[in-house]
């Protein structure tokens, strides 16, 4: 019987020299990216979360406090924290604050994370190449670019993951593993979180992950108590250090108390339409808005979500290398549970790319170990198929980083600095609300104040008095710049799209009635905003008003005044007393009333003036002689705030 002869294949030396050629080219693609967005970074400036998270690391610097000063002092605002913000702090200490020196602590993770995923990944089983070839991936990235550095904690709680996934691996490949490998896994993983705690939404799973898989059934108790004392140990730390800071522990409770407040609104785990239909929607609506970020169809995006999850899954059942397995099973578990968060839980109004970002780089990593082996198996040929929305995103990453120039705006900004730093030294300046101008506070080295906490006695007592106003300010905070612009008398010194600055000449002390007749109630269930002064916009049926304000009524023959209002416990403190209510209206009352206690009143003044013939306005002053006191905390409510109204009104 004569046997089938085979075609001739490639020499034997043309596999080598093929490896070789594609792993100069993967190099070099991630050499060229990283000196790309090492270049782009050089000529940025911060983003204003960047720059809010450098403002700590400036005050710190300065000898001020870990926090930051916008008319109050924030202590350690709950951003990205130490271990990156140490680091700054001590840039800024020796180098001072520049462009560069703002940049340079998220550099040098950029930098590190474009090791340490080859590192990962060769420590997974691949070949340089491909290694290589994914982490010029990731930095390629849609998000990468903007999110990379500027002062963002992405890429640094990603590095500590990766870091810690490193350790585990070569514990995982080691026939008997030193307890100290754990340790270290553990507290890379611990820094992760304290670098951002969103991390424990990958790191949970992750470091289960590790910790289980690693661990050699012998020693697995020792090494989990490692891995967990070593988890423990930098939390604990940075806890005391902030108890020390604080000052007491009741500080600390609240600061914590606050925290968690937070924590809970933004991860979405408070939302109580947690049924079916309701996720379903929010599926829907999150998969459309990271189509639109991403710049690939929901279709191709959808598939890029979950089909590395099944051949994952499908190449674990097979028998494969201890550190192979734990890092594709790490990877498959902190992407599943980053990406299922952002989907289903996320808040919609803060499903931002970045929240997201960790995942995308860590799902761009599992891709690439789906890919070695015979692409004829099925796992393989799957992997091979996302290549198609994965070159998809690279695209737009690439666009994004080819397209978009910053040095226009900086440039905007930098003027803006220059004239900061040229006006007298006791000129005061003013952000407004939440946008706090941070880019160019930090730049220019001045303080900034908070225009909603100044009375207008004393914004208008100031000799030199400025607003500043960026772009976020102009996009987002619209409604609050339109609220100043009404009270206030503005001349532009800077005028630009990206930052401007404006001088104040004066604040009027009475806010102008909005719009539309007059009426003999004030009811903010329904009720957008009052005629007068010193109130904010009603929200939940209640609305804020200043601890002095004024409201315009329509009176004609009624006989008293009527107020449903909520005074909080802050404005209670130990010792502090009852507080005191002055109403007044020129010529028909005139009442002060005490406020004893927290609680919701209902207050009943009689009008002593006569009753008209027709309805005149009458103009309601309301003065309180305290304010709610400002929690130093990022997201607090920072306004100047009295007490809260329900209704107010003129009865028979």
């Amino acid at each position: 019987m004569r046997r089938r002869s085979r075609s001739p294949g490639p020499p034997a030396a043309t596999v080598p020299g093929l490896a070789a050629v594609a792993t100069a080219l993967a190099v070099a693609a991630l050499l060229a990216m990283t000196a790309l967005l090492a270049w782009r970074a050089v000529r940025s400036l911060p983003s204003f979360d960047g720059a809010m998270n450098l403002n700590v690391a400036r005050s710190l610097a300065g000898g001020q406090g870990y926090g930051f000063r916008y008319d109050s002092f924030f202590a350690f605002p709950a951003q990205t924290d130490g271990p990156f913000i140490l680091p700054a702090a001590l840039v800024f200490r020796v180098f001072g604050i520049s462009r560069v020196s703002a940049q340079a602590v998220g550099l040098l993770y950029l930098l590190a994370f474009a090791v340490l995923v080859p590192a990962l990944l060769r420590r997974a089983g691949l070949p340089v190449w491909l290694a290589a070839s994914a982490a010029a991936a990731c930095l390629a990235m849609p998000g990468t670019v903007e999110y990379g550095a500027n002062g963002y904690g992405e890429i640094p709680m990603l590095c500590w993951i990766l870091g810690a996934l490193l350790a585990a691996a070569r514990a995982a490949g080691h026939p008997r593993p030193p307890v100290r490998l754990f340790a270290l896994s553990g507290l890379l993983f611990g820094i992760a979180v304290l670098t951002k705690t969103a991390a424990l939404i990958p790191v949970v799973p992750a470091g289960s992950a590790c910790a289980a898989a690693a661990a050699p059934p012998g020693r697995r108790l020792r090494s989990v108590a490692a891995f967990a004392a070593g988890f423990a140990a930098p939390l604990a730390g940075w806890e005391l250090f902030r108890l020390y800071a604080l000052g007491s522990v009741g500080a600390w409770q609240l600061w914590w108390q606050l925290q968690l407040g937070q924590v809970a609104l933004q991860s979405g785990s408070t939302d109580a339409a947690l049924r079916p239909g309701p996720l379903l929607a929010r599926l829907d609506t999150h998969l459309r808005i990271l189509s639109g970020q991403v710049g690939i169809p929901v279709p191709l995006l959808a598939c890029w979500l979950v089909l590395p999850g099944i051949a994952a899954s499908c190449r674990l059942r097979r028998p494969a290398l201890p550190a192979t397995r734990l890092v594709m099973s790490a990877l498959l578990l902190s992407t599943l549970s980053t990406v299922g968060w952002w989907l289903l839980l996320s808040p919609t109004g803060m499903a931002w790319l970045r929240r997201i970002l960790p995942a995308l780089l860590l799902q761009t990593c599992l891709v690439a170990t789906l890919l070695p082996g015979r692409l004829t198996r099925p796992p393989a040929l799957l992997a091979a198929l996302l290549l198609v929305p994965q070159l998809g995103l690279l695209g737009t990453g690439l666009r994004v980083l080819r397209n978009q120039d910053p040095a226009a705006a900086d440039a905007q900004v930098r003027r803006a600095v220059a004239l900061m730093r040229s006006l007298p030294p006791d000129s005061v300046f003013f952000g407004v609300g939440w946008w706090q101008a941070p880019v160019l506070s930090l730049l220019s080295g001045r303080t900034v104040m908070n225009l909603d906490r100044w009375t207008t006695q004393r914004i208008n007592a100031l000799p030199h008095k400025f607003l500043l106003v960026d772009r976020p300010l102009r996009v987002i905070g619209g409604s609050d710049l339109l609220q100043v612009e009404t009270v206030a008398t503005l001349v532009p010194l800077l005028d630009t799209p990206e930052a401007a600055v404006y001088r104040i000449l004066s604040v009027d002390p009475e806010r102008p009635a909005r719009v539309g007749p007059l009426t003999d109630r004030f009811d903010a269930a329904v009720d957008p905003v009052a005629h007068g002064g010193g109130w904010y916009p009603s929200a939940g049926g209640w609305a804020w008003v200043q601890p002095r304000s004024h409201v315009l009524l329509a009176r004609g023959g009624q006989s008293r005044l009527v107020l449903d209002a909520a005074f909080w416990s802050e404005l209670f403190p130990p010792r502090a007393g009852p507080r005191h209510l002055h109403v007044s209206a020129p010529g028909c009352l005139d009442r002060q009333v005490t406020i004893p206690g927290a609680g919701i009143r209902h207050l009943v003044l009689a009008l002593t003036c006569p009753p008209a013939a027709a309805p005149q306005p009458l103009d309601v002053t309301l003065a309180l002689d305290a304010a709610m006191p400002v929690p130093h905390q990022l997201d607090a409510d920072t306004r100047l705030r009295g007490f809260e109204i329900r209704r107010i009104a003129l009865e028979p």
